[in-house]
């Protein structure tokens, strides 16, 4: 019990803006996000900027960006080509 509780603390936290773009994501492109990489945040004149890659359960993949955090985040798809580099 005592390794459950510390597997749960040491857990990393999720920000707002993961389970925002999870959302858009399942509800826009249905996909269910497997994980994030290439996680960029950054405050820019007072805002909060978020750049990140997704990764869905099928193999797709998606570039994302919220330069808002009250605004949508822009989402495009990657070509394969794209997903190499």
């Amino acid at each position: 019990m005592l390794l459950a509780a510390l597997l749960l603390f040491a857990a990393p936290a999720r920000a707002d803006w993961q389970d925002d773009l999870t959302a858009q994501l399942r509800w826009d492109h249905d996909c269910k996000v497997n994980f994030y990489s290439g996680v960029i945040e950054r405050q820019v004149e007072g805002q909060l900027v978020v750049i990140a890659k997704a990764h869905c359960e099928d193999g797709r993949v998606f570039d994302a960006i919220q330069e808002n955090e009250l605004e949508e985040f822009k989402i495009n798809e990657c070509t394969p080509k794209e997903q190499a580099c």
